[in-house]
Protein backbone atom coordinates (compact mmCIF):
# COMPACT_ATOMS: atom_id res chain seq x y z
CA UNK A 1 0.00 0.00 0.00
CA UNK A 2 2.55 2.57 1.10
CA UNK A 3 4.95 2.04 -1.81
CA UNK A 4 2.53 1.97 -4.74
CA UNK A 5 -1.11 2.84 -4.02
CA UNK A 6 -0.54 5.56 -1.43
CA UNK A 7 1.54 7.89 -3.65
CA UNK A 8 -1.06 7.58 -6.43
CA UNK A 9 -3.91 8.42 -4.06
CA UNK A 10 -2.10 11.36 -2.50
CA UNK A 11 -1.60 12.91 -5.95
CA UNK A 12 -5.27 12.53 -6.91
CA UNK A 13 -7.15 15.63 -5.73
CA UNK A 14 -10.48 13.82 -6.01
CA UNK A 15 -9.51 11.46 -3.19
CA UNK A 16 -9.94 12.10 0.51
CA UNK A 17 -8.27 9.45 2.63
CA UNK A 18 -10.59 8.82 5.56
CA UNK A 19 -9.31 5.98 7.76
CA UNK A 20 -6.91 3.07 7.91
CA UNK A 21 -7.24 -0.44 9.34
CA UNK A 22 -4.36 -2.77 10.17
CA UNK A 23 -4.03 -5.38 12.94
CA UNK A 24 -0.50 -4.07 13.49
CA UNK A 25 -0.46 -0.56 15.07
CA UNK A 26 3.20 -0.24 14.08
CA UNK A 27 2.29 -0.70 10.42
CA UNK A 28 -0.37 1.96 10.75
CA UNK A 29 2.11 4.42 12.26
CA UNK A 30 4.52 3.80 9.37
CA UNK A 31 1.81 4.25 6.75
CA UNK A 32 0.43 7.48 8.21
CA UNK A 33 3.92 8.90 8.67
CA UNK A 34 4.69 8.28 5.01
CA UNK A 35 1.43 9.93 4.02
CA UNK A 36 1.96 12.86 6.38
CA UNK A 37 -1.59 12.40 7.65
CA UNK A 38 -3.43 11.95 10.92
CA UNK A 39 -6.40 9.65 10.40
CA UNK A 40 -8.66 7.42 12.51
CA UNK A 41 -6.88 4.07 12.84
CA UNK A 42 -8.44 0.69 13.51
CA UNK A 43 -7.14 -2.80 14.17
CA UNK A 44 -10.42 -4.29 12.90
CA UNK A 45 -11.41 -3.50 9.31
CA UNK A 46 -15.05 -4.36 10.00
CA UNK A 47 -15.22 -1.74 12.73
CA UNK A 48 -13.72 0.84 10.39
CA UNK A 49 -16.27 0.08 7.67
CA UNK A 50 -19.16 0.19 10.14
CA UNK A 51 -18.12 3.45 11.80
CA UNK A 52 -16.63 5.54 9.00
CA UNK A 53 -18.42 7.17 6.06
CA UNK A 54 -16.67 5.59 3.10
CA UNK A 55 -17.15 5.30 -0.66
CA UNK A 56 -14.46 2.72 -1.33
CA UNK A 57 -11.73 0.61 0.28
CA UNK A 58 -8.30 -0.53 -0.86
CA UNK A 59 -7.47 -4.03 0.37
CA UNK A 60 -3.77 -4.89 0.59
CA UNK A 61 -3.70 -7.96 2.82
CA UNK A 62 -2.54 -11.60 2.70
CA UNK A 63 -4.16 -13.43 -0.18
CA UNK A 64 -6.30 -15.89 1.76
CA UNK A 65 -8.04 -12.99 3.53
CA UNK A 66 -9.23 -11.31 0.33
CA UNK A 67 -12.47 -13.24 -0.08
CA UNK A 68 -14.00 -12.40 3.31
CA UNK A 69 -12.72 -8.83 3.31
CA UNK A 70 -13.91 -8.01 -0.21
CA UNK A 71 -17.25 -9.68 0.49
CA UNK A 72 -17.78 -7.68 3.68
CA UNK A 73 -16.95 -4.40 1.93
CA UNK A 74 -19.25 -5.11 -1.03
CA UNK A 75 -22.13 -6.03 1.28
CA UNK A 76 -21.54 -2.69 3.05
CA UNK A 77 -22.11 -0.95 -0.29
CA UNK A 78 -18.49 0.00 -0.99
CA UNK A 79 -16.46 -0.03 -4.17
CA UNK A 80 -13.40 -2.27 -3.77
CA UNK A 81 -9.87 -2.34 -5.15
CA UNK A 82 -7.99 -5.43 -3.99
CA UNK A 83 -4.36 -6.35 -4.45
CA UNK A 84 -3.44 -9.35 -6.57
CA UNK A 85 -4.18 -12.17 -6.66
CA UNK A 86 -7.95 -11.70 -6.63
CA UNK A 87 -8.52 -14.70 -4.35
CA UNK A 88 -6.85 -18.08 -3.79
CA UNK A 89 -9.86 -20.01 -5.08
CA UNK A 90 -11.63 -19.55 -8.41
CA UNK A 91 -15.11 -20.22 -6.95
CA UNK A 92 -14.54 -17.34 -4.52
CA UNK A 93 -13.55 -15.09 -7.43
CA UNK A 94 -16.77 -15.92 -9.28
CA UNK A 95 -18.88 -15.29 -6.17
CA UNK A 96 -17.32 -11.89 -5.50
CA UNK A 97 -17.76 -10.79 -9.10
CA UNK A 98 -21.43 -11.77 -8.98
CA UNK A 99 -21.87 -9.95 -5.68
CA UNK A 100 -20.30 -6.77 -7.05
CA UNK A 101 -22.74 -6.88 -9.97
CA UNK A 102 -25.67 -7.41 -7.60
CA UNK A 103 -24.54 -4.49 -5.43
CA UNK A 104 -23.81 -2.29 -8.47
CA UNK A 105 -20.29 -1.65 -7.16
CA UNK A 106 -16.95 -1.43 -8.95
CA UNK A 107 -14.63 -4.32 -8.06
CA UNK A 108 -11.07 -4.16 -9.34
CA UNK A 109 -7.90 -6.23 -8.94
CA UNK A 110 -4.75 -4.08 -8.97
CA UNK A 111 -2.67 -5.44 -11.85
CA UNK A 112 -0.31 -2.58 -12.65
CA UNK A 113 1.18 -4.03 -15.84
CA UNK A 114 -2.12 -3.66 -17.69
CA UNK A 115 -1.55 0.10 -17.61
CA UNK A 116 2.02 0.18 -18.92
CA UNK A 117 2.14 1.70 -22.38
CA UNK A 118 4.09 -1.29 -23.72
CA UNK A 119 1.43 -3.75 -22.62
CA UNK A 120 -1.45 -1.59 -23.84
CA UNK A 121 0.08 -1.14 -27.28
CA UNK A 122 1.07 -4.81 -27.59
CA UNK A 123 -2.51 -5.84 -26.86
CA UNK A 124 -3.79 -3.39 -29.47
CA UNK A 125 -1.40 -4.71 -32.14
CA UNK A 126 -2.38 -8.32 -31.44
CA UNK A 127 -6.10 -7.52 -31.41
CA UNK A 128 -5.75 -5.81 -34.81
CA UNK A 129 -3.94 -8.85 -36.25
CA UNK A 130 -0.58 -7.14 -36.72
CA UNK A 131 1.34 -10.37 -35.98
CA UNK A 132 -1.39 -12.62 -37.37
CA UNK A 133 -2.81 -15.52 -35.40
CA UNK A 134 -1.06 -16.10 -32.07
CA UNK A 135 0.70 -19.48 -32.33
CA UNK A 136 2.77 -19.55 -29.15
CA UNK A 137 3.77 -17.69 -26.00
CA UNK A 138 6.95 -18.11 -23.93
CA UNK A 139 7.20 -16.22 -20.64
CA UNK A 140 9.35 -16.09 -17.53
CA UNK A 141 9.69 -14.03 -14.36
CA UNK A 142 12.43 -14.18 -11.73
CA UNK A 143 12.96 -12.87 -8.20
CA UNK A 144 14.76 -13.79 -4.98
CA UNK A 145 12.27 -15.74 -2.87
CA UNK A 146 14.51 -18.59 -1.79
CA UNK A 147 16.78 -16.75 0.64
CA UNK A 148 14.45 -13.97 1.86
CA UNK A 149 12.12 -14.32 4.86
CA UNK A 150 9.10 -12.58 3.21
CA UNK A 151 6.86 -13.00 6.27
CA UNK A 152 3.33 -14.23 5.53
CA UNK A 153 4.15 -14.79 1.85
CA UNK A 154 5.89 -18.04 2.84
CA UNK A 155 2.98 -19.15 5.03
CA UNK A 156 0.72 -21.33 2.84
CA UNK A 157 -2.29 -20.71 5.10
CA UNK A 158 -2.09 -16.96 4.47
CA UNK A 159 -0.58 -16.85 0.99
CA UNK A 160 -2.46 -19.71 -0.63
CA UNK A 161 0.66 -20.55 -2.62
CA UNK A 162 4.16 -19.29 -3.24
CA UNK A 163 6.02 -17.38 -5.93
CA UNK A 164 3.65 -18.47 -8.71
CA UNK A 165 0.59 -17.32 -6.73
CA UNK A 166 2.17 -14.00 -5.72
CA UNK A 167 4.62 -12.29 -8.09
CA UNK A 168 3.83 -14.86 -10.78
CA UNK A 169 0.24 -13.64 -10.85
CA UNK A 170 1.43 -10.54 -12.71
CA UNK A 171 2.91 -12.67 -15.49
CA UNK A 172 -0.16 -14.89 -15.83
CA UNK A 173 -2.61 -12.00 -15.93
CA UNK A 174 -0.51 -9.98 -18.39
CA UNK A 175 -0.17 -12.92 -20.75
CA UNK A 176 -3.92 -13.54 -20.74
CA UNK A 177 -4.79 -9.85 -21.11
CA UNK A 178 -2.33 -9.06 -23.90
CA UNK A 179 -2.83 -12.16 -26.04
CA UNK A 180 -6.55 -12.75 -25.47
CA UNK A 181 -5.81 -16.49 -25.42
CA UNK A 182 -8.00 -18.94 -23.47
CA UNK A 183 -6.23 -21.81 -21.65
CA UNK A 184 -7.89 -25.23 -21.90
CA UNK A 185 -5.22 -27.53 -20.44
CA UNK A 186 -2.32 -27.04 -18.03
CA UNK A 187 0.63 -29.20 -17.00
CA UNK A 188 2.93 -27.99 -14.22
CA UNK A 189 5.86 -28.87 -11.99
CA UNK A 190 6.89 -26.97 -8.86
CA UNK A 191 9.86 -26.95 -6.47
CA UNK A 192 9.89 -25.63 -2.89
CA UNK A 193 13.64 -25.92 -2.18
CA UNK A 194 12.99 -26.54 1.50
CA UNK A 195 10.37 -23.80 1.88
CA UNK A 196 6.70 -24.33 2.75
CA UNK A 197 5.56 -22.76 -0.53
CA UNK A 198 6.61 -23.10 -4.15
CA UNK A 199 9.70 -21.15 -5.15
CA UNK A 200 10.04 -22.17 -8.80
CA UNK A 201 7.50 -23.55 -11.26
CA UNK A 202 7.28 -24.46 -14.93
CA UNK A 203 3.84 -24.49 -16.55
CA UNK A 204 2.92 -25.56 -20.07
CA UNK A 205 -0.42 -24.53 -21.53
CA UNK A 206 -2.63 -25.57 -24.42
CA UNK A 207 -4.98 -22.82 -25.62
CA UNK A 208 -8.42 -23.06 -27.21
CA UNK A 209 -7.11 -21.89 -30.63
CA UNK A 210 -4.44 -24.60 -30.72
CA UNK A 211 -1.59 -22.35 -29.60
CA UNK A 212 0.88 -23.57 -26.97
CA UNK A 213 2.54 -21.62 -24.19
CA UNK A 214 5.02 -21.84 -21.35
CA UNK A 215 5.13 -19.88 -18.11
CA UNK A 216 8.30 -20.09 -16.04
CA UNK A 217 8.57 -18.80 -12.48
CA UNK A 218 12.08 -18.86 -11.01
CA UNK A 219 12.09 -17.58 -7.44
CA UNK A 220 15.63 -18.63 -6.58
CA UNK A 221 17.50 -15.92 -8.47
CA UNK A 222 19.02 -12.67 -7.18
CA UNK A 223 17.33 -10.12 -9.44
CA UNK A 224 13.97 -9.47 -11.02
CA UNK A 225 13.85 -10.17 -14.73
CA UNK A 226 10.74 -10.66 -16.84
CA UNK A 227 10.01 -11.49 -20.47
CA UNK A 228 7.00 -12.36 -22.63
CA UNK A 229 7.60 -13.46 -26.23
CA UNK A 230 4.44 -13.75 -28.34
CA UNK A 231 4.80 -15.53 -31.67
CA UNK A 232 2.25 -15.05 -34.44
CA UNK A 233 1.74 -16.31 -37.98
CA UNK A 234 3.01 -12.97 -39.34
CA UNK A 235 5.49 -11.76 -36.71
CA UNK A 236 6.40 -11.55 -33.05
CA UNK A 237 6.21 -9.19 -30.08
CA UNK A 238 8.51 -9.20 -27.06
CA UNK A 239 7.86 -7.37 -23.79
CA UNK A 240 10.55 -7.27 -21.15
CA UNK A 241 11.39 -5.58 -17.85
CA UNK A 242 14.38 -5.74 -15.54
CA UNK A 243 14.62 -4.63 -11.92
CA UNK A 244 10.92 -3.67 -12.21
CA UNK A 245 11.58 -1.20 -15.05
CA UNK A 246 9.92 -1.84 -18.45
CA UNK A 247 12.20 -2.08 -21.47
CA UNK A 248 11.34 -0.90 -25.02
CA UNK A 249 8.69 -2.96 -26.78
CA UNK A 250 10.09 -5.10 -29.59
CA UNK A 251 8.03 -5.87 -32.69
CA UNK A 252 9.78 -8.26 -35.10
CA UNK A 253 12.99 -7.63 -33.13
CA UNK A 254 12.84 -3.86 -33.65
CA UNK A 255 12.13 -1.39 -30.81
CA UNK A 256 8.94 0.58 -31.43
CA UNK A 257 7.82 3.95 -30.14
CA UNK A 258 4.54 3.83 -28.25
CA UNK A 259 2.07 6.27 -29.92
CA UNK A 260 1.33 9.40 -27.90
CA UNK A 261 -2.36 8.47 -27.86
CA UNK A 262 -1.51 5.38 -25.75
CA UNK A 263 -1.33 6.86 -22.27
CA UNK A 264 0.27 4.89 -19.45
CA UNK A 265 -1.75 4.97 -16.27
CA UNK A 266 -2.28 2.91 -13.12
CA UNK A 267 -5.11 0.89 -11.56
CA UNK A 268 -5.69 3.45 -8.80
CA UNK A 269 -6.51 6.27 -11.22
CA UNK A 270 -8.75 4.02 -13.30
CA UNK A 271 -10.61 2.83 -10.19
CA UNK A 272 -11.20 6.40 -9.02
CA UNK A 273 -12.35 7.38 -12.52
CA UNK A 274 -14.97 4.64 -12.46
CA UNK A 275 -16.31 5.77 -9.10
CA UNK A 276 -16.38 9.47 -10.00
CA UNK A 277 -18.15 8.96 -13.34
CA UNK A 278 -20.80 6.61 -11.98
CA UNK A 279 -19.22 3.40 -13.27
CA UNK A 280 -18.86 4.51 -16.90
CA UNK A 281 -16.43 2.19 -18.67
CA UNK A 282 -16.33 -0.29 -15.79
CA UNK A 283 -15.62 -3.91 -16.68
CA UNK A 284 -15.73 -6.87 -14.26
CA UNK A 285 -12.44 -8.54 -13.24
CA UNK A 286 -12.62 -11.33 -15.83
CA UNK A 287 -8.88 -11.60 -16.43
CA UNK A 288 -8.31 -11.77 -12.67
CA UNK A 289 -10.76 -14.69 -12.54
CA UNK A 290 -9.03 -16.45 -15.45
CA UNK A 291 -5.67 -15.87 -13.74
CA UNK A 292 -6.67 -17.69 -10.57
CA UNK A 293 -8.33 -20.45 -12.61
CA UNK A 294 -5.07 -21.09 -14.45
CA UNK A 295 -2.99 -20.85 -11.27
CA UNK A 296 -5.33 -23.18 -9.42
CA UNK A 297 -5.10 -25.70 -12.27
CA UNK A 298 -1.29 -25.45 -12.28
CA UNK A 299 -1.05 -26.24 -8.56
CA UNK A 300 -3.44 -29.17 -9.01
CA UNK A 301 -1.40 -30.46 -11.95
CA UNK A 302 1.81 -30.33 -9.94
CA UNK A 303 0.18 -32.15 -7.02
CA UNK A 304 -1.51 -34.83 -9.11
CA UNK A 305 1.34 -35.08 -11.65
CA UNK A 306 -0.97 -34.97 -14.65
CA UNK A 307 -2.52 -32.53 -17.11
CA UNK A 308 -5.55 -30.59 -15.83
CA UNK A 309 -8.37 -29.33 -18.04
CA UNK A 310 -9.71 -25.77 -17.73
CA UNK A 311 -13.25 -24.92 -18.75
CA UNK A 312 -13.40 -21.96 -21.11
CA UNK A 313 -16.09 -19.42 -20.23
CA UNK A 314 -16.74 -15.71 -20.81
CA UNK A 315 -14.80 -13.16 -22.82
CA UNK A 316 -11.24 -11.87 -22.60
CA UNK A 317 -12.55 -8.33 -22.78
CA UNK A 318 -12.39 -6.25 -19.65
CA UNK A 319 -8.64 -6.79 -19.30
CA UNK A 320 -8.17 -3.65 -17.20
CA UNK A 321 -9.37 -5.31 -14.01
Amino acid sequence: MQWYHLPNLLKDKRVQLTAVADPSPAQTVTLLAKAGLTLPAYTDYKEMIRREKLDAVFICTPHSLHYEQVRFALLAGLHVLVQKPFTVRSDHAFKLTALAEKQSRCLMVAYQRFYHGQAMYARELIAKGYIGDVRGVACYITQDWDTRALGWRKDPALAGGGFMMDTGSHLVSSMLAITGLKPVEVTAATENYGNRVDISSVVTIRFSNGALGSLNFFGNTKVHDECMAIQGSKGCIVLRSHAWKPKPLLVNDEPVTIPARVKSSNPDTTFINWICNGGKGYVPPRIAIDTIKLTEAAYRSSLEKKAVKIKVAGSAEGHRC
